[in-house]
């Protein structure tokens, strides 16, 4: 008989942003979501807080097949609380849990109770298989979103939750980080709020000034050059590299090209951002795809390719 999971993780996002999260949830939990799921069911105990998508993690105290049971099994559990808020969160195709519920809940919990600056956070939520009574351990920390507000930007920027994500697929292959093409910073800003030791280069002055105020602006640190990449020679664990739409900022498939084979023996593993698959040249220059997912918008298709690289 197999074990019930530990813990459950609560994720909301909109459903074209589902590539981007099933590389994030494979980047924590080892497996990518299903295109309806909004709970991740783990033995693990995973640290969300630098999450593009999930918004909690919590252990589950009560689980039942039904309202009834779940009741009963809050009942006999004799959960004791402090300073607790106990929420309702529902996303996705999952049935919403209404208010009445938890007054019928609270019934069966003791304790203290502090809506606004609670010191321990609960959850009711439920699919539709099971009720979970959950005690929130982790949560998801909103410096993404103040990042996005960033100083200094212009109108091409990768946007916070692709960073995000693409430095999460990429904090376990080693601290030594590369935004290379820094632009303004989205992708440094990310790299330094996980804790990476990161070097930020870009051709363009104007945009390594621009990244330098945005980091002072959050009060970050990272090595900055003015510098191109063949003209670059230290090796890093890891790599990303957003390249231009074509909208603002010319698209130039030559340089790109060069780009990965420039890039290829001082990585250990990258992520790129294009405007068209890659996956061919790079197998040809000798990358190893580990995954490839297409992020399609009103105007523009952009390709997530997270590679094993030259360096051992």
């Amino acid at each position: 008989m197999m074990s019930q999971p530990k813990n459950l993780y609560f994720l909301k996002l909109q459903d074209f942003h589902l590539p981007l999260a099933e590389l994030e949830s494979l980047s924590f939990f080892g497996f990518e979501i299903s295109p309806e799921q909004r709970f991740v069911l783990s033995d693990q105990g995973v640290d969300i807080s630098d999450s593009a998508f999930f918004d909690w993690g919590g252990k589950i105290l009560i689980k039942a097949d039904s309202y009834e049971q779940y009741l009963e099994a809050l009942g006999e559990a004799k959960i004791n609380v402090c300073d607790a808020r106990i929420e309702t969160p529902s996303a996705g195709n999952h049935p919403k849990v209404k208010k009445d519920v938890l007054f019928e809940v609270l019934e069966h919990i003791e304790g203290s109770f502090d809506l606004s600056q609670p010191n321990e956070r609960y959850a009711i939520c439920r699919d539709h298989h099971s009720w979970y009574f959950v005690k929130i351990f982790s949560e998801k920390s909103n410096r993404m979103f103040e990042h996005s507000k960033k100083p200094a930007t212009f109108s091409s920027a990768l946007n916070a939750t692709s960073a995000r994500v693409a430095v999460n697929i990429l904090k376990n292959a080693g601290s030594d980080f590369l935004d290379c093409g820094c632009g303004s910073g989205s992708i440094t800003l990310e790299a330094c709020h996980s804790g990476l030791n990161v070097f930020a280069i870009d051709r363009s002055a104007h945009a390594v000034s621009m990244t330098e105020t945005n980091l002072k602006h959050f009060n970050y640190t990272a090595e900055l050059y003015n510098k191109e990449l063949k003209d670059w020679n230290k090796k890093h664990d890891s790599a990303v590299i957003d390249f231009p739409y074509g909208f603002s900022c010319a698209r130039d498939e030559e340089e790109e090209l060069q780009s990965l084979s420039l890039l290829f023996p001082l990585v250990y593993q990258s992520v790129f951002f294009s405007s068209t698959d890659l996956c061919p040249q790079m197998e040809a220059i000798g990358y190893q795809i580990i995954k490839h997912k297409v992020m399609k918008y009103p105007n523009v298709t952009r390709h997530i390719i997270h590679a094993v690289a030259g360096r051992k």
